[in-house]
């Protein structure tokens, strides 16, 4: 048993997360068309102190229309876009920051702040790790990814034997990645090295374009049907 006060570091680094979903959607439909929009935006507190989580907004549009009754194209596209702020990994070397929570023992008090109001990097002189909390604050790492998704398609039947089908296409993904360290921003827990300071972007993505076309004949001679 310690003689002094004790401290939950658990509960002071991980904090209960929350999300929060808002949802709209305008459909439509009649003899000929079929029609519908809706959009998503999701948020979600990250569960580690100083982490601002996740958050992801969609777009949807549909539309089925037929021209006549031998000729009928459709259309849909989507985009949606994200952003996640990453956990910055833990200092021990374990590469997590629930293990560095547990170097410390219970009579220290990882959500204790300086005078500055910021963490305190090293709250106890006899454990050579940072507090994860220090670190997340003092480091920044971004994720931000698009998605793109768009379909063209038709069909037409000029005789009631023959049918032709077309379709494109289209899909693109990003990712963004951003990761900032100031200059002078302790490296280690006592203070005694210290990064040069450091941005670094990362941008990632991929192209794609698809194109169909085929056609149908379906003929019936007798009991015999050939296509």
């Amino acid at each position: 048993a310690f003689p002094g006060q004790t401290y939950d570091n658990l509960k002071d680094v991980f904090r209960p997360g929350s999300f929060m979903t808002q949802s709209f959607s305008l459909a439509h439909s009649t003899a000929s068309s079929n029609f519908l929009v809706s959009f998503n935006n999701f948020e979600q507190t990250g569960a580690l102190e100083g982490n601002d989580g996740f958050e992801r907004r969609n777009f949807r549009v549909n539309l089925d229309h037929r021209l006549r009754d031998n000729l009928s194209f459709g259309v849909s596209a989507f985009h949606s876009r994200s952003k996640q702020d990453d956990v910055i990994g833990g200092s021990s070397g374990e590469g997590s920051v629930f293990w560095d929570i547990m170097m410390y023992a219970s009579d220290v008090n990882l959500a204790a702040k300086d005078a500055s109001g910021k963490f305190i990097r090293q709250p106890d002189p006899l454990v050579n790790v940072i507090n994860p909390l220090w670190d997340q604050q003092n480091h920044e790492n971004l994720d931000r990814r698009s998605r793109t998704l768009a379909n063209v398609n038709a069909r037409y039947s000029p005789l009631s034997w023959l049918t032709f089908q077309g379709e494109v296409s289209y899909d693109r993904a990003d990712l963004n990645n951003l990761a900032y360290t100031a200059k002078g921003t302790p490296s280690t827990a006592d203070g005694i090295e210290t990064d040069d300071g450091s941005i670094e972007f990362d941008d990632e993505f991929s192209d794609v374009m698809n194109g169909s076309v085929s056609g149908t004949a379906l003929h019936a001679f007798g009991d015999l049907t050939t296509r």
